[in-house]
C-alpha cells in the first residue's frame, strides 16, 4: 500500500472522531494499532 504522511494523518483524524469511535466500538488505541499495522505493511 502506498500512502503519504498527510493521507495517514487524515485517516487518523477521521477515524478518531468521537462519532466514528462510537459507531465502530473502537478506541483510539485500536485505531492507532490499525494505522501502525497499515504503515508497516
Amino acid at each position: 500500500m502506498v500512502a503519504s504522511v498527510p493521507l495517514f494523518l487524515e485517516y487518523e483524524a477521521v477515524l478518531t472522531r468521537p462519532e466514528h469511535l462510537l459507531a465502530t466500538g473502537l478506541n483510539v488505541g485500536a485505531v492507532a494499532g490499525f494505522l501502525d499495522y497499515l504503515a508497516a505493511s
